[in-house]
Order: structure tokens, then C-alpha cells, then sequence
């Protein structure tokens, strides 16, 4: 287990403790190609495997504890099952190289920890006090990371030992945890759930902004081409929110949320609206300041939005459409006594 402590020794200062725990991904990596019996009962009660079998359930039936107990005993023979899902034929294939990647991690805990606390410190409010987890994962269905609670996991194999792109990664993932310490709660109702992912994925994009790492991993440069496409096509982005919301507003479709989450924030489409909302915030911050910045995430999401067109306005930056503001202006009007911010 890799411990990053850091603790801000200045009053009022945010107090971030990360915990990187690399236990899970070593059990895996010391049971594949070992021809040892599995601990079936161990495994369907392990905590990390719970989580991982139940996070990716909600987007494939397959993805089950049962197809996991199988993965896990085929890759203990040195085996893999037909069909993959767990991605367990690389492991296979590159058990050694990825052990020797655990150990690597291990060596630069300080560095790493050091990092991601200066990263998510700079966008945490004071007085916040937040202890989570990094946990290095191995034989999972999806490349990238995802979270649950303050706990952040990660796929090791996809990195291909790129460990800049693994600390910019968790900072993103883990900032979201920070974030639910201090901002309100996701919203149900469409229009207002879509501005709370935009502002949470695009802070946590400038929280770790993948285009100040100049080495050249695999993760690293898949992350910098998306946002060199995205920052190509910026105008198209907003384009895409307006129509949007213009779809929200007239179609009278109960699943049109989620159909646009699904366009503009899914990897499948390089995440457009994550790329709007860093923009976002990167402008807010310049015009108002980082103090205004953190108030208007832990305000009403609309607030956020407004204040962006806001400064638009004076910096000639691309403005929200006529369906977008309509949306958080009507919000607004239900959120009158929210705190004012600028």
C-alpha cells in the first residue's frame, strides 16, 4: 500500500489525504498463471471486486460475479474464457511487465502523492478536510478509472506505464470526490442534471489538465488528442449544447437526459461537454476568481451557467444559446434565495 499524506499546515487550509493501495492489483497479478485453487468465497467478498462487478452491471448484464469468479479461475490456470469481458487475456500476457509496474508505483509514492494533493488543493475550499483512495485495479472490463465514494480505482494494464497519465487520472477521478464534500447534491430533473456533470467534469478537467504533462505515455497522449479535438471544434460544442436543451425543452422525452449524457459526456464521442465545461471554468476563474469559482460549484448549478455568460459577455468568449440560459434562468427563479457568488 502507497500512503500520500498531505496536510496543509496553514489555518483554514484544505487538508487532502490520499491513499494509494496497489493490494488488490498484487492478489490478482500472484494468483494469474499460478495453477492454485481460487478462493471463490474470497473473492465474491472482496470489497474491490464487489465494487468493480457492480459498477460495470449497470451498463452490461454479463458483467456479473459469477462471469468474474469464472475469469479470475481460467486466468489461475493461465487460461482465458471465450469471451474476455474481464480483459484477462493481457494480464496473462503481460503478467510480469505489470508486476514489475506495481513495484515501480511503489517507488514513487512521495512524487505521486505530492502531486495529486497540490492539484486538488488548489480547487478545494478551505476548511475541507478529505481522506480517500486510489486503488490500482488489474482484470477489469474497461480501460480508465471510475469511483465510488471517495475511493478511486484505476486499470492498470491500459496505462502501459504511463504513471503521469495514472496521477493525472486519479487527480480527475478523486476530485470528484472532493467535490461531492462540498457542492450539492447531483440533481434529478433533466435540464439541471445536465449543468451538474458539466461543472463537475469540467472542473475536474482543469484540476488535472492532462496538457501540462510533457512526457509521452499512451494514456497521456489518448487524453491530449481529445483535448486538441475538442478545443478545435469548441464552437460545435456549445452548438451541441444549445440543441440540447432545445431537445430537453420540446421533445417531451423522459429518457432525454440520459441521451445526452450519453452523446456529450461519453468517451464515444470525446466527451464534448467536458471540454465546455473546463472551458467554463477556466473563464470564470480569470473573470472572478478562484474564491467566486469554488462558490458558484457549491451554488445552484444554473448559477454557473449564468455567471459564465456573464463574463463572456466583457471577454468575447463563445456566449450559452437562447435554450441554454432559458433553462437556468427558469431554474434560477425556484433558487432565488441561492448565495450570490459575484
Amino acid at each position: 500500500m502507497i500512503s500520500a499524506i498531505a496536510a496543509l499546515f496553514v489555518a483554514a487550509s484544505p487538508v487532502i489525504d490520499v491513499d494509494f493501495d496497489t493490494r488488490f492489483a498484487s492478489s490478482v497479478l500472484e494468483e494469474v498463471c499460478s495453477g492454485d485453487t481460487i478462493d471463490e468465497a474470497a473473492i465474491r467478498t472482496d470489497e474491490t471486486a464487489q465494487i468493480m462487478v457492480e459498477h460495470f452491471h449497470q451498463f452490461r448484464d454479463d458483467f456479473t460475479m459469477d462471469a468474474y469468479v469464472e475469469a479470475r479461475r481460467a486466468a489461475a490456470s493461465c487460461e482465458t474464457l471465450e469471451r474476455d469481458i474481464f480483459r484477462f487475456g493481457e494480464v496473462i500476457e503481460r503478467r510480469n511487465e505489470l508486476r514489475a509496474e506495481i513495484a515501480a508505483l511503489e517507488a514513487r509514492q512521495d512524487e505521486i502523492g505530492a502531486a495529486i494533493t497540490e492539484m486538488l488543493a488548489a480547487y478545494t475550499p478551505d476548511n475541507i478536510v478529505f481522506s480517500g483512495s486510489a486503488v490500482v485495479v488489474t482484470g477489469s472490463p474497461s480501460c480508465g478509472g471510475w469511483a465510488r465514494g471517495a475511493a478511486f480505482f484505476v486499470d492498470l494494464p491500459c496505462l502501459k506505464g504511463d504513471h503521469d497519465g495514472l496521477t493525472y487520472l486519479a487527480a480527475h477521478e478523486t476530485y470528484h470526490a472532493v467535490q461531492s464534500a462540498f457542492m450539492p447534491a447531483p440533481a434529478e430533473e433533466n435540464a439541471p442534471s445536465i449543468f451538474d456533470e458539466i461543472i463537475r467534469e469540467g472542473t475536474a478537467s482543469v484540476v488535472a489538465d492532462f496538457n501540462k504533462i510533457e512526457s509521452s505515455g499512451a494514456y497521456t497522449q489518448l487524453s491530449q488528442r481529445v483535448i486538441k479535438t475538442n478545443a478545435q471544434r469548441m464552437d460545435a460544442n456549445f452548438d451541441l449544447l444549445e440543441m440540447t436543451f432545445f431537445y430537453l425543452s420540446k421533445s417531451g422525452d423522459e429518457d432525454a437526459a440520459k441521451k445526452a449524457s450519453a452523446i456529450g459526456l461519453s468517451g464515444f464521442f470525446d466527451s464534448p461537454f467536458y471540454a465546455v465545461g473546463a472551458m467554463m471554468t477556466r473563464v470564470i476563474d480569470g473573470a472572478f476568481g478562484r474564491d467566486a469559482l469554488l462558490c458558484l460549484m457549491a451554488a445552484p448549478p444554473e448559477q454557473f451557467f449564468l455567471a459564465y455568460d456573464r463574463a463572456a459577455e466583457t471577454t468575447g468568449e463563445k456566449r450559452l444559446g437562447k435554450y441554454v440560459m432559458r433553462a437556468a434562468s427558469k431554474t434560477a427563479q425556484r433558487n432565488k434565495n441561492s448565495e450570490r457568488c459575484i
